[in-house]
């Protein structure tokens, strides 16, 4: 039977049963209401299909009751930060973002977001039981943290940026790292030692005043505080990493330095013994022995070498960097102090070694300077100095204070310097001396001013070098006796007779002495440049008179040479007067007139000479140019003349 309308009135209690209704005979589509049906509405009693909703935001619409099936929580304002009940895997899943939160201002909240936490605000955060039980951390389902009733146990390895441990800390059978910003340290259990990586250091001290580190070549322990370092034991050794002794320290005894296991030094009570031989190079370091010995220098072997003693001088302040020294700088001081009543500060002498030039790689010039304190002065003054050349200077003086000496020896001395060698029978060989004393065989360098003067030779009296052979002579066996500067010779005003007879002594000087060529010239007086022709000529001069000689050999004078014969070219220009020249000569094929007399005379202030010959007494003219004009004529000539 179909129903076509059921109503409330309709239905009495009992009327309808199960039976008289068939399976799905009553659908969705017979009944009659407002709305959509579906899988997400219900039937509500006004007829009408309404969507499942909460009344209230906050609250679902059910005073209690049991959810069957999954349930999602779903966030409306930020997608998929849900809240899902998965029933098949009986758990309350949330979604990133999606956080449980509790207490009145969300102090605790517990999530999810990119990785998980736990976070507490306002106060803190117990984990664990509230009751006497520990609590543990794992990792794959390894136990690693585990509190106990006095402190934590932790498994494996500990990481952490800074760790504050109130109490005393056991770390077992693990073994431990310190990380810092750049270098770390770590204990190795299995091997039992700490490590500190290299440039970490171990720091003592508030201010970091004691330091010990490796920098990975050297080992250092430093201590930068204002403090000594004090290592303390009853005996010190100190050993190279095989156990072979350096240095060791004997409680109340001596201290031993050894070298490659061999004893080099040892302090006694007397002072110190040195086993071999002894270097040092210490910077900036004094020395000072005292003793009733003397300090000597000793060297046993099998060759010609002798003890060292080494001075250094650089001019950088850290020793084994260098900086090239200076001239005048001194290298090293040997000085010799004594005591003066109050002190042994006062310097009797000094030997001084310095540079003495400009110095560059494998190029060091140096000196010696020897000093001695006059009496009165504890200054020591440079008495003799030996030079970069060999130049040895004496009493003080220096290439700079005195340039005229440049290499050899010079004294300075007023009192003179000697040398004597005495032979066999106690003669006297030689000597070099002052002249103000007696003696022969001298090479006087004295000066001995004649006006009364002091300083070196003023006055042109004054002697610079007298050379005294008493009876014997004075001989320069090799080379030559050179006059150095011209108008200057061999003064012979010594000599007993200073007027000539009959006339005055102009000069006394022998100024001038010359070997030498020229070539002389014959012509004629007229077109002479035509008819010259040369010869061959040498002189000797010796002071102001010239001896010449002239050859003509085998030459042929031009037919048409006229004129007085001259010959040109004479070496030195005659003196200031008109005069005959003193002369031989010898002619061969010259037409000359055999009943004159022929001769030849020389100008004022001239160089050459012109013919003449004699007519009568006291009469002469001039030779003619035309008796050389034979071919193959030969002239000879000897003359004397003055030159000015």
């Amino acid at each position: 039977m179909a129903l076509t309308q059921i109503t409330s009135e309709g239905i009495k209690d009992g009327e309808v049963k199960n039976a008289d209704m068939a399976d799905d005979a009553i659908g969705v589509a017979e009944l009659s209401a407002t709305g959509t049906a579906s899988s997400s509405t219900f039937l509500r009693g006004d007829n009408s299909w309404q969507t499942i909703s909460a009344t209230d935001s906050t609250k679902m619409p059910l005073a209690g009751g049991t959810f069957t099936g999954d349930v999602t929580w779903d966030s409306a304002t930020n997608a998929g930060r849900d809240m899902k009940w998965d029933e098949s895997e009986s758990d309350l899943t949330f979604n990133d973002a999606a956080y449980i939160k509790m207490g009145d201002s969300d102090d605790l909240t517990i999530g999810h977001n990119t990785y998980g936490f736990i976070t507490q605000t306002g106060s803190k955060l117990v984990l664990g039981p509230t009751s006497n039980h520990s609590t543990e951390l794992l990792y794959g389902n390894s136990k690693k943290f585990e509190t106990k009733n006095d402190g934590v146990d932790i498994t494996g390895e500990l990481q952490c940026d800074s760790l504050d441990v109130d109490g005393a800390a056991e770390f077992s059978d693990a073994d431990v790292t310190f990380y810092g910003a750049d270098y770390h340290a770590y204990w190795d259990q299995s091997a039992s030692y700490f490590q500190i990586e290299d440039n970490a250091k171990i720091v003592f001290g508030s201010s970091q005043d004691l330091q010990i580190y490796h920098t990975g070549s050297d080992s250092y322990i430093v201590d930068g505080g204002t403090g000594s370092l004090h290592i303390r034991g009853s005996n010190l050794y100190l050993a190279d990493d095989d156990g072979t002794n350096m240095l060791y320290a004997a409680n109340n005894a001596g201290v031993s330095l050894y070298h490659s296991g061999g004893k080099k030094f040892e302090t006694t009570s007397n002072g110190v013994n040195i086993n071999g031989d002894t270097t040092a190079e210490t910077w900036d370091q004094n020395v000072l022995i005292v003793g009733t010995e003397t300090l000597a220098l000793g060297r046993a072997e099998a060759n010609n070498a002798g003890p060292h003693l080494h001075f250094y001088k650089s001019r950088n302040g850290t020793w084994g960097s260098n900086t090239i020294v200076q001239d005048d700088d001194a290298i090293g001081n040997i000085i010799w102090y004594a005591d003066d009543g109050t002190d042994y500060k006062s310097p009797a002498a000094m030997i001084q070694g310095a540079v003495d030039g400009t110095p560059g790689e494998n190029d060091m010039p140096g000196r010696l300077a020897f000093y001695t304190s006059a009496d009165g002065s504890d200054t020591n003054t440079e008495r003799m100095r030996i030079t970069k050349d060999g130049h040895t200077l004496f009493s003080g003086m220096t290439d700079a204070n005195d340039t005229r000496n440049i290499k050899g020896i010079s004294l300075k001395s007023p009192g003179g310097i000697s040398f004597q060698n005495f032979g066999a029978n106690g003669s006297r060989n030689w000597r070099i001396r002052p002249d103000d004393l007696a003696g022969w065989a001298d090479l006087d360098f004295s000066c001995a001013p004649t006006d009364g003067a002091t300083d070196i030779p003023d006055s042109a009296n004054d002697n610079v070098l007298s050379l005294q052979g008493d009876t014997k002579d004075v001989k320069i066996v090799n080379g030559n006796l050179v006059i150095g500067t011209s108008g200057k010779g061999i003064d012979f005003s010594a000599t007993a007779d200073t007027t000539a007879t009959g006339g005055s002594t102009s000069s006394e000087l022998f100024d001038d002495y010359e070997e030498g060529t020229f070539t002389p010239v014959l012509g004629g007086q007229t077109n002479r440049s035509v008819y010259n022709i040369s010869g061959a000529g040498d002189y000797i001069k010796i002071g102001k008179l010239v001896n010449c000689h002239i050859v003509f050999s085998n030459k042929d004078l031009n037919d048409s040479a006229s004129g007085t014969v001259e010959i040109g070219g004479l070496p030195y220009t005659s003196a200031g007067v008109q005069y005959t020249v003193s002369s031989n000569h010898y002619m061969y094929n010259v037409d000359f007139n055999t009943s004159r007399i022929q001769s030849w005379y020389m100008d004022n202030s001239a160089t050459t000479m012109k013919g003449i010959e004699s007519i009568a007494d006291d009469d002469w003219i001039g030779w003619p140019a035309t008796d050389f004009n034979k071919s193959g004529l030969y002239l000879r000539i000897q003359m004397t003349y003055l030159a000015a």
